[in-house]
């Protein structure tokens, strides 16, 4: 083997490590992608008429929004994706990414701060898919 062999050699061996440096890399520097589904549970004999928007969303989920959700039936409102593990994203945000959020039954709106974070329950799947539930009774119309 010559010199000129021997440097493409070497050449190509250095390449490929810094390759494979920069592919370990990218590959262990990726956050996770989470899943968060925001859901609201009608416990109610009545429907329940929601307004929503929400803050962080893309254009065309900006604009005011309503829904009509049977009694005694639930309705998944939206699915955000977030970079991170579902339980960091969960402790970062002290309240819902509603911007705005009525419920009104029977003519009657709800008084209650529906972002405050202690309404919700949290149910998670797993490490990066998880559903924030609101159970509406007949107490959020009083």
């Amino acid at each position: 083997m010559n010199i000129q062999d021997r440097t493409k050699f070497t050449k190509t061996a250095f390449n490929q490590k810094v390759l494979f440096a920069i592919f370990l890399f990218f590959f262990y520097s990726c956050d996770p992608g989470s899943s968060i589904g925001y859901r609201i549970l009608n416990k109610t004999k009545s429907p329940l008429k929601v307004k929503y928007r929400f803050t962080f969303s893309v254009a065309s989920d900006t604009l005011p929004k309503e829904m009509l959700i049977p009694p005694e039936s639930a309705i998944i409102l939206y699915r955000m994706r977030h970079i991170g593990y579902v339980n960091d994203i969960d402790k970062v945000n002290d309240s819902i990414y509603f911007y705005q959020l009525t419920l009104v039954q029977n003519g009657k709106q709800s008084n209650l701060n529906l972002k405050n974070k202690k309404l919700w329950k949290l149910k998670k799947e797993n490490d990066q898919n998880a559903t924030y539930l609101l159970i509406v009774d007949s107490n959020y119309f009083r």
